[in-house]
């Protein structure tokens, strides 16, 4: 349509379904088939767009593609690689199982054994998107990011973020020509935890370890248990079945430095 101000101005709305439901919107936005920076509609430059569930559904999305040219003849002969970085704060849910509270009790039945399955609890995520054009892309140096967490704090648009509480994914770019400049426009997904991305479990088992060998838990019967019995964290195994066993952590991603990255502080 065309404003008062004689600019025209365009919206599309498309429907995006997801394979994951921890991909969210930020997945569904950039999704293959949908506008993006550098496109146009009846002539006029692609603006903005954005992502909604549809009706509380985790993969289900409707991405709405802003259409304009208010910023005159001169905004369409700007440079693309002088554009400022798009950040988005984005949020999903999921769910997860848990075996503590928040109070760090356990999640066990009235006679004090684990459920045979643990229970699960909602569990929300936050993400960052980063977009921005860039004169080049090295697919193979940004590989070496995928799954990575940060060794340091990042700051990213006045927020910091302590070491170890973000996780990159997979870095994707597409190639665009715009004003007869070729750049990339590069997407960098990062997933949020401020507890940080260590796997914790339990230290259960059906052995313990005495010296240099390993011996089978036996109950008061002298048979061996049915169920993992809690341990200390260091082979030994606690006294009673109820007792609160140790917790293990495990370095599931490698930490990296992201300063090479140069995210928009």
């Amino acid at each position: 349509m065309r404003t008062r101000s004689g600019s025209k101005e365009y919206t599309r709305v498309f429907q995006v379904e997801t394979d994951d439901i921890n991909d969210g919107p930020a997945v569904a936005v950039d999704a293959a088939g949908v506008p993006a920076s550098g496109d146009t509609y009846n002539g006029v430059m692609f603006s903005e767009k954005d992502a909604a569930p549809v009706d509380g559904d985790d993969t289900l999305f409707e991405v709405t593609v802003s259409y304009s040219n208010s910023g005159g003849s001169q905004a369409q002969d700007e440079d693309p690689l002088a554009r400022p970085a798009d950040v988005s704060f984005e949020g999903s849910e999921t769910t997860e199982p848990f075996f503590r509270d928040v109070n760090d009790k356990r999640v066990i039945n009235s006679a004090g054994e684990p459920f045979h399955d643990f229970l699960d609890r909602i569990r929300s995520i936050g993400s960052i998107l980063i977009e921005r054009n860039e004169a080049t892309f090295d697919d193979v140096l940004m590989e070496s990011f995928r799954d990575t967490t940060n060794d340091a704090t990042v700051t990213i648009k006045g927020n910091g973020y302590a070491a170890g509480t973000l996780k990159m994914g997979a870095v994707t770019a597409k190639e665009r020509t715009e004003n007869d400049v070729t750049y990339w426009r590069v997407r960098y997904p990062i997933s949020k935890n401020r507890d940080g991305w260590l796997i914790r479990v339990e230290d259960r088992g059906f052995s313990e370890r005495l010296g240099n060998d390993l011996k089978p838990i036996l109950d008061a019967a002298g048979n061996q248990v049915a169920l993992p019995w809690p341990l200390n964290g260091a082979g030994t195994k606690r006294f009673n079945p109820a007792d609160l066993p140790a917790i293990i952590d495990f370095d599931a991603y490698e930490s990296k430095s992201w300063a090479p990255l140069g995210l928009p502080a």
